[in-house]
């Protein structure tokens, strides 16, 4: 009987497909392009780039990420690392004052949370690092802290009244501890005071300020060690020395780790064409973001109501399966202006290589990748706002093709801003190819910041005015060339909603029902199908009851500043907020199912600009003011039935050594689950959400289930349809 449950499970490993990563498991997408340190240890070399940490194992030639969802504790950006040699340690510093301790015989992390938990008005900024012995002397601004890495311990704080100086160095030499300022310090006399480490030190009687001969000599020690470690991009004049494996390193043009030798006649020669860096975006700067033709869309930061963007526009593509690649920038001298402030994208239907980008000066048009022209006031109705005569401010702050792939283009504080262009299938066509129409209609005259449009099923177009006080937004039938002014003032209640004057819409998108739902500084509400073309100023606010027999209810979402909301195939929102991560809130909007945020979860912030879901894997990507993230979710395309054939079970079989969900996909929304014996005896039973629903492999008791092959049992909601699946425990 054990060898036939032995084959049965070979069996079945083969006929069912491998996932990589659970549910709930994060990725950052990080630009590793801007080599500020490298630190080369005994084991490998430790290289922080762009705020991120990375090493390079010369051994096996490996490159490994350090980051908040595989070893580190904190997502801040790092700002220093510094080798202690004798305890085998990396420090770790981060923006908000964390250190986390990196052991390197073993890559285990310690967190020292204390100067970052600490409640005060005083800088947490950590200037400097010096590793001496087997103390890391952390310099703060107002003193120095010493942090012992071989008992993993903070020792003793030396805090001094600096009145306008800041300290910005650290030196040991013989039993002496120095400290330099950015100026003189008025109760020494001094920029380098000194104490000695036989003394005690929490004394300050017993520190004192140095002449100026000695001040110079300590400067330059504090210099030189800074620079040993600090890179200069691009440059052979400041590389690191490697006495680990008697060579140098520095950064190539493209911000890699590059390793260099030295000749015989002492120059200093690159050992590889290419440095080296972990794979990943060119920029991480992120914030327009599309999921479409299995590829992730993104655009850097655009001019927003309350941030006139300068930000260089770049226009990156994410391919799960090919990694990154990077638009063509269009050039100064071809354009007569700086290519910046990307605000949306459009992909042509007809033709994916066709793209279009709307930004601060006009709209962008590429196939290909390549740059093609820029469409302007000089050739063609875009408009410049005030004026009229800007080359800078002729804003296209929402681009989207239809159906049939005509584009539509929203040209943002200037009248008759609502335009279309039909242009020849064939992307990259002759100007004199395309046709541009305008449309005048009296509720767009005041020029108002229209932007983020979206088609609904009826082929109206949907946006919105981002302006402050003067919240509205709009639909437009092509068909009757009719465009319907809304203002979601009040709720259903009448209280007020967004009639302040400084709220404001952030996004608008529509569900699957046809119900407008809009975003912004006072929370999210929608417009009710049935009532989509009356131009009313009533929006509702979903009323989620307490159900603790009072009869009262809150409205959904009411408190938050929500910035996007999207929909998967479940019926599910995910709303995207300012400070307050991201939620998930079940079909029915009675339930939060999840609050993504820096407390709970991997997520680098919880200011989240815009959502993309990728619902063949459930990937959700999120852009921050910190960069792109994404984290693996349940929301996968739901089957319109129940189909043995595209029931997943994974893992299959279920090892000893698994502790964690199995997980059941190809479900129907409120599909009945039970999981019984071979017998027949019911060990489990749950209801589906989405198309994933997972278990965690123990009986009604809560036990470990024992082994053997146990029945899924399948039905839709209705008991219409159901199905068999199995899954084998191995324990």
């Amino acid at each position: 009987m054990k060898r036939h449950l032995i084959t049965y499970l070979i069996l079945l490993t083969l006929c069912l497909p491998v996932h990589a990563a659970g549910l709930g498991e994060w990725t950052l997408f990080h630009a590793y392009n801007d080599l500020t340190r490298i630190v080369p240890a005994s084991k490998a070399v430790y290289a922080l780039s762009a705020g991120a940490l990375f090493s390079y194992n010369a051994g096996d030639e490996s490159l490994t990420e350090y980051n908040i969802t595989n070893l580190l504790n904190d997502g801040e950006d790092i700002t220093d690392i510094c080798w202690n040699g004798q305890t085998q340690h990396l420090v770790i510093a981060y923006a908000n004052g964390n250190i986390d301790l990196l052991d390197t015989r073993d890559n285990s992390v310690r967190n020292f949370s204390a100067i970052a938990d600490e409640i005060t008005t005083r800088s947490k900024t950590i200037k400097d690092i010096l590793c001496h012995g087997s103390h890391a002397y952390i310099v703060m601004q107002y003193g120095v802290i010493t942090l012992n890495t071989a008992r993993q311990e903070f020792g003793d704080t030396y805090r001094f009244t600096t009145g306008s100086a800041s300290f910005t160095g650290a030196w040991v030499e013989n039993d002496s501890l120095f400290l330099e300022a950015d100026r003189v310090l008025d109760t020494y006399g001094s920029t380098v005071i000194r104490g000695k480490l036989t003394d005690n030190l929490l004394d300050k009687s017993k520190w004192h300020g140095v002449d100026a001969g000695r001040a110079v000599q300590v400067k330059a020690s504090i210099a030189k060690y800074r620079q040993a470690r600090t890179v200069t991009e691009g440059s052979k004049d400041n590389l690191i020395a490697d006495t680990y494996r008697n060579c140098h390193w520095g950064a190539d043009k493209d911000g890699g780790l590059m390793k260099y030798a030295m000749t015989d006649d002492n120059a200093y020669t690159p050992q590889w064409q290419k440095g080296v860096k972990p794979d990943g975006p060119a920029s991480n700067d992120f914030y327009t973001i599309k999921w479409e033709n299995n590829r992730l869309y993104t655009l850097s930061r655009g001019w927003r109501t309350n941030i006139d963007s300068y930000e260089p526009g770049v226009i990156q593509v994410y391919n799960p399966d090919a990694g990154w690649s990077v638009f063509q920038t269009p050039a100064k001298e071809d354009i007569g202006i700086d290519f910046i402030a990307t605000s949306d994208i459009a992909i042509d239907p007809r033709d994916t290589s066709h793209v279009m980008v709307g930004a601060k000066s006009g709209l962008y048009e590429f196939y290909a990748g390549r740059f093609v022209r820029r469409w302007s006031k000089a050739n063609s109705p875009i408009k410049s706002f005030g004026s009229g005569t800007s080359e800078t401010y002729q804003l296209v702050l929402g681009t989207i093709y239809d159906a049939s792939g005509t584009l539509w283009a929203l040209n943002a504080m200037v009248s008759d801003g609502l335009l279309k262009l039909t242009q020849p299938r064939t992307g990259g066509s002759a100007e004199s190819e395309s046709r541009w129409e305008t449309f005048t209609h009296s509720q767009l005259q005041s020029t108002p910041i229209i932007s983020n449009p979206v088609f609904d099923g009826r082929g109206r177009l949907w946006f919105i005015n981002l302006d402050w006080g003067n919240t509205n937004f709009f639909s437009y039938d092509p068909a009757g060339n009719i465009l319907t002014e809304y203002h979601p003032y009040y709720n259903q209640d009448g209280a007020g909603l967004y009639n302040q004057n400084d709220s404001f819409l952030r996004d608008i998108n529509i569900d699957a029902e046809g119900n407008v739902w809009l975003c912004g500084t006072n929370g999210i509400c929608y417009l009710p199908a049935r009532e989509t073309g009356t131009g009313t100023d009533v929006m509702t606010q979903y009323k989620v009851p307490r159900n603790d027999g009072t009869g009262l209810a809150d409205y959904l979402l009411s408190t938050v500043d929500a910035s996007c909301i999207i929909f998967d195939s479940a019926g599910r929102k995910y709303v995207g907020t300012q400070g307050s991560g991201i939620y998930v809130i079940s079909a029915d909007n009675n339930t939060e199912v999840q609050n993504y945020n820096t407390s709970n979860c991997n997520i680098i912030s919880d200011n989240v600009y815009r959502l993309a879901l990728d619902e063949k894997t459930g990937m959700l990507y999120c852009s921050t003011d910190r960069g792109l993230c994404a984290v693996r979710t349940d929301g996968i395309t739901v089957p319109a039935s129940l189909d043995k054939n595209n029931i997943r079970v994974y893992p299959n079989p279920v090892r000893p050594d698994y502790t964690g969900m199995i997980t059941f996909e190809g479900l129907t929304v409120g599909a009945d689950i039970k999981i019984t014996t071979a017998t027949g005896a019911i060990v489990h039973t749950g209801r589906s959400t989405s198309a994933l629903y997972q278990w965690d492999g123990c009986d009604l008791s809560g036990n470990r289930c024992a082994s053997g092959v146990y029945n899924v049992l399948l039905a839709t909601e209705d008991g219409s349809e159901g199905c068999v699946a199995k899954v084998a425990m191995v324990k």
